[in-house]
Parts: structure tokens; C-alpha cells; sequence
């Protein structure tokens, strides 16, 4: 299980932060160095099922983020970013947590790890191409994390049948991992010679 407390962290690194500053203020406060070295390690020591929620969460948080995006260009959505998509998933794994519903605690643990993995590839390492190496270690911990993917997506009460379903065309652990490549994992990595053990 990855620790929400990581995650709230991430919004407290800087004392001198505010309060009542803006999520997006939140994380401008840490350098993008720390951040992306916080994530690598918020990743690296989650156990393996936790980076494989982690995989299922990110793929179905492309199509929220897609989405979200399209509001946001018509004018309807103003606000959105990563960064409170971050805000907004810790929460509400938080107000799960006050509620005692251990299964949206923990997805939207799992949402809030996602957010903060896109939020690394989508962002910081656009403005920093020099952290792209800590990219590949996450995702090459993620892309073996697939092996798991078939069953751990199909008995989880985690996930709606929809987010299931692409796994249930899935047999075994080759498919899983051969799946993450495919979809999930961003393709600059791909081009990397660390990815190439999986061809």
C-alpha cells in the first residue's frame, strides 16, 4: 500500500507555505528535483500490487484527464491541473478514510499515486528533460508490475466493470506486462535501451 501521508507531504515541504495557498502553489513551493525524487521513491518502495493499482489507476486517469482538458478549453472547468487533480484525489481518499470506506481509501490512494506519476511525466520532466532517467526507473518498475495486472484487476472491488474490462482480454502475466507497454507506459520511455529487455 502506498501511504497518503507521502502524498500529503507533498503539499507541506515548504513551511512557509501558506495554508490557504492553492494546491498549484503547493507543489510550485517544491523543486522539481525533489518532487520527482520523492515520487521515485514513493514508487520504487510501494509493494508490487500497489504499482500495479497504480498502472490501472493511471490508464483510467488519461480518460479523466482527457476529459477534464476538453471542459477546461470550453470554458467549463477553468481550474483544472494536475496539480488539483492531485489536490483533489488525496481528498478524497481522505474523506473515504473519515468514513471508514476502506475501498475508496484506497482508490483514490491509488488515484493520488497515478496523478503524481502523470504529473511528473506530463510536466516537470517537460520542463526538466534531465529527470527523465528517474522517469525510466518508474516505469520500469511499473511495466513488471503488469505481470500482476490480470488478476489483481479482476478481484478487486476497487474498479468499476469498465476500468476491468480491458484487462479481462488479458490471459497471464506476458499479456499484463505486454498491455502496459503498449497502452500505459509514455512512449519516450519506450526508446529507451533500459525498455529493451521487454521486446
Amino acid at each position: 500500500m502506498v501511504d497518503l501521508g507521502f502524498l500529503k507531504s507533498l503539499f507541506s515541504k515548504n513551511k512557509k507555505t501558506p495554508e490557504s495557498l492553492s494546491a498549484e502553489a503547493h507543489l510550485d513551493a517544491i523543486s522539481d528535483e525533489t518532487y520527482a525524487s520523492d515520487v521515485r521513491k514513493m514508487i520504487l518502495e510501494a509493494e508490487p500490487s500497489g504499482r500495479t493499482m497504480t498502472v490501472i489507476a493511471y490508464e483510467t486517469l488519461k480518460v479523466i484527464y482527457a476529459y477534464s482538458m476538453k471542459l477546461k478549453s470550453e470554458g467549463k472547468y477553468p481550474e483544472f491541473s494536475l496539480e488539483s487533480l492531485i489536490a483533489s484525489t488525496i481528498e478524497q481518499g481522505k474523506k473515504a478514510k473519515s468514513q471508514n470506506d476502506e475501498i475508496n481509501w484506497r482508490r483514490f490512494t491509488w488515484f493520488a499515486t497515478a496523478a503524481s506519476v502523470m504529473r511528473l511525466d506530463w510536466a516537470v520532466i517537460k520542463r526538466h528533460p534531465e529527470l527523465v532517467q528517474i522517469g525510466a526507473e518508474i516505469w520500469l518498475a511499473l511495466a513488471s508490475s503488469g505481470a500482476h495486472i490480470v488478476p489483481l484487476a479482476k478481484d478487486s472491488a476497487m474498479w468499476t466493470d469498465e476500468e476491468r474490462f480491458r484487462y479481462s482480454l488479458l490471459s497471464d502475466a506476458r499479456d499484463g506486462i505486454a498491455d502496459v507497454l503498449d497502452a500505459v507506459v509514455p512512449e519516450r520511455y519506450l526508446r529507451m535501451t533500459e525498455f529493451e529487455a521487454f521486446a
